[in-house]
């Protein structure tokens, strides 16, 4: 099970960290955070140390020109092995159905990124849904 610790900026943690596959998230209106819910893989045959951390963060990616802030920011402890499921609360207030938001994620070990995302990952708006798989590439150096 994953042990969810609140960032600044994000919303405080999701109980329930590792949702049953089918699970609805809530919507906007709903009278609370949402949840976008996930699986995170890599391609490599490599074992994360017992201390690896997992940060998933989602972004308003409208203007690729415009480097934005993260909307919510979660960092994930006691994750265990690939695939993580991963459950990120985010407020639907702070998501807009004309824009485009997409979700990254990194591992760490310590303070340096072993594995992260090279692409964004749509999700929320434009027909992208709130069920992600992530794969993540070997960080450089790391």
């Amino acid at each position: 099970m994953l042990l969810v610790l609140p960032l600044g900026g994000g919303l405080a943690a999701c109980a329930g960290v590792s949702p049953e596959r089918g699970a609805t998230p809530a919507v906007a209106g709903a009278g609370g955070p949402a949840v976008i819910e996930g699986t995170i893989t890599y391609r490599e045959r490599i074992s994360l140390s017992p201390g690896a951390l997992l940060e998933v963060a989602l972004f308003d990616v409208t203007d690729p020109d415009v480097r934005s802030r993260p909307i919510a920011k979660q960092l994930y402890a006691d994750i265990g092995q690939v695939p993580l499921r991963f459950a990120f609360a985010y407020d639907p207030a702070a998501v807009s159905p004309d824009r485009s938001y997409a979700l990254v994620a990194r591992i760490l070990e310590g303070e340096q990124p072993v594995f992260l995302t090279t692409r964004h990952e749509p999700v929320l708006t434009g027909g992208a849904d709130a069920e992600v798989e992530l794969f993540l590439a070997r960080a450089s150096g790391g």
